[in-house]
């Protein structure tokens, strides 16, 4: 069900657990009382790779375990929908302390590649949308490269029993180049880079949910960016973006390292009264929203090669008192 989630998010993106914690910017202390929402934040327990969609990787590499080594549970699921060139069929190697998967085994033809640094707890999403890409997208509907890390939420996410719900979060563009040439169409074309989550609610009169999304860098953008809503009809589901003029100071440019540290809880309350000012969602209240999933990597409809450093990724939740419960 969650990669049913990841898929329709995907497709309309262009419109618009347990415990351990990944080393940070974080001060001694800081998030002490805190709960760890993300499952092995630090990538030590390997990835799931997803197919692609095209038919092209049904006897390929399904996981990657870090040659073997991979020590904990697995939570992530790494999706690469509608990619002419798949992550199961390429080569694993290592690169010092890095783990690394492209999508050919001939490394003049990789497009994706994938590095993992479980020691450092940080993971690297690098594309050459220009290797898949076979000719520029020239209608909306047309399919577009992705490359995406996700999983589920397994433990209690209400968010309305939390005192705060904290993104702690770093990262670098390592590179930004558009390769669309005069084909090139801001309005079907793009480059990506963004974190979402799906918030449903537990009432059982309500049918949707929305998606919360924190967009971190677009190509078009020349600006830092307002909340903004829409409602998709395909998946009958809210789409929420905070903007990112709340949490960011600049816009992303390459080697610039952003560190993000914010509190998501009052725009996912904002949100829902978003979508309940335009009809939807009217069976629910805050208190009846938990986390369901999220993901968080590049969407390329146009023809971009991209590379982006995540060098950590943390979702803090302090939870209320029982006292303070009622």
């Amino acid at each position: 069900m969650k990669r049913v989630f990841i898929v329709l998010l995907s497709l309309i993106m262009c419109f618009s657990l347990l415990c351990g914690c990944g080393p940070s910017e974080q001060e001694d202390g800081e998030y002490e009382g805190y709960v760890e929402l993300l499952g092995d934040p630090m990538f030590k327990g390997g990835i799931n790779i997803d197919a692609t969609g095209f038919g092209n990787d049904v006897d390929g590499r399904v996981y990657a375990d870090y040659m073997g080594t991979a020590t904990d549970d697995t939570y992530w699921n790494y999706s690469q929908h509608n990619c002419n060139l798949s992550t199961r069929n390429g080569e694993e190697y290592k690169e010092g302390d890095w783990f690394v998967y492209t999508d050919s085994m001939d490394r003049d033809a990789v497009s994706k590649v994938l590095k993992v640094n479980p020691t450092a707890g940080s993971v690297a999403l690098n594309c050459d949308a220009s290797k898949d890409y076979t000719e520029p997208r020239t209608s909306g509907t047309d399919p577009w490269v992705h490359m995406l890390l996700g999983q589920g939420f397994y433990n209690e996410t209400f968010v309305a029993d939390m005192d705060e719900l904290i993104l702690d979060i770093s990262w670098t563009l390592t590179k930004m180049e558009n390769k669309t040439g005069d084909a090139y169409n801001p309005s079907l074309h793009a480059a990506q880079f963004q974190l979402f989550f799906v918030v449903e609610s537990a009432n059982p009169a309500e049918a949707n949910g929305l998606w919360f999304g924190m967009p971190f860098f677009d190509n078009r953008e020349t600006e830092l960016t307002e909340p903004n809503g829409l409602f998709d009809r395909g998946t009958m589901m809210y789409i929420s973006s905070m903007g990112n003029a709340a949490y960011m100071d600049e816009l992303a440019t390459v080697g610039n390292k952003v560190s993000i540290k914010h509190d998501l809880l009052p725009e996912i309350k904002t949100a829902l009264e978003n979508a309940q000012a335009l009809g939807y969602m009217q069976y629910s209240t805050f208190e009846d929203l938990y986390l369901v999933n999220m993901n968080i990597g590049w969407e390329i409809p146009g023809i971009f090669d991209v590379g982006v450093d995540i060098h950590n990724f943390n979702l803090k939740a302090k939870y209320k008192e029982a006292a303070d419960e009622g």
